[in-house]
């Protein structure tokens, strides 16, 4: 996104507008996503093909999301071009596993350079792992506290509602707002909300507490996304951005997959949910006390 808004000439003001954009009508796609998938679920009992297939009832949606991938993957191929960062004399020339090398060396000096970037990349991993960890464990949550089976597409939508209505705050604010000083107070009140979910399943299970608690934090993941995509795009120097991302999408990946193998009960991942948040609060507090290139 950030390489071709300047790829385009487009001028840099206008990059937390079009992350906004971007993220609402995301939302609003994925909300239609969920009503469809509700309503094929739903319209046929599940049912054996074989031994090992089966067709119908919820895995209707799965099968319909290969339809509409089928459906997207021409258009990335010929509409899409490759954002190799900006070319250096020592990246000229260079494709292929030589090309990633050096992706990978940018990103690595970029982390060295600019104490913010790695910071940044911390804050990152606490947040999206946290949000990777809800995705898996909305759905045993809402279960364990209903007498029936919730119908897990319109509550899907209704997160992507709240998601939606996150970014369009985040799109409203006044420009003279640093991005900085609105992402700290997201993650903070993230934190509050899946900490009144894990507070809730340690004591009464409320459904209605946790149901919310997820609507406030969906809510924080809508303003969440288009506000830290702006702080990453006035910290990561563009030239190493593909490798400075791909740095942080390690620690983000290892933490989920300790906290889903770590077979942990809802209530102690919940809360370590929570505390991740936190940190990421106060990685960003420090990145914001020292506003070199964010702005005011």
């Amino acid at each position: 996104m950030v390489g071709e808004h300047k790829r385009c000439g487009f001028p840099d003001h206008l990059l937390r507008y079009m992350f906004g954009l971007m993220f609402f009508v995301q939302y609003l796609a994925a909300i239609g996503a969920g009503w469809l998938a509700q309503f094929a679920a739903s319209s046929m009992p599940l049912m054996q093909f074989t031994d090992s297939i089966w067709y119908g009832g919820s895995t209707t949606p799965f099968d319909l999301s290969l339809v509409f991938l089928l459906t997207a993957a021409p258009t990335i191929h010929f509409l899409w071009q490759e954002n190799y960062g900006e070319q250096t004399d020592s990246s000229e020339g260079v494709a292929g596993l030589s090309q990633i090398g050096v992706s990978f060396q940018a990103g690595c000096h970029a982390l060295a350079s600019d104490w913010r970037v790695p910071l940044l990349g911390l804050a990152v991993a606490a947040f999206e792992s946290s949000m990777y960890v809800f995705v898996f464990n909305w759905t045993p949550a809402l279960d364990s506290c209903s007498s029936t089976t919730p119908p897990h597409g319109l509550i899907f939508s209704a997160f992507m509602m709240a998601c939606m209505c996150g970014s369009s705050v985040f799109n409203l604010l006044d420009e003279s707002i640093s991005p900085i000083k609105v992402l700290w107070p997201v993650c903070l009140a993230a934190a509050l909300s899946l900490g009144a979910v894990a507070a809730s399943l340690f004591t009464s299970y409320s459904e209605a507490t946790i149901f919310f608690g997820f609507l406030a934090f969906e809510a924080c993941v809508g303003a969440y996304f288009p506000c830290v995509s702006t702080v990453k795009s006035q910290i990561v120097p563009e030239e190493a951005r593909a490798g400075v991302y791909n740095v942080y999408r390690v620690p983000l990946n290892l933490c989920v997959v300790l906290l889903l193998l770590g077979d942990l009960e809802l209530k102690t991942s919940f809360a370590i949910c929570s505390t991740l948040l936190l940190t990421s609060v106060i990685a960003i507090a420090l990145i914001g006390a020292q506003p070199r290139r964010i702005g005011q």
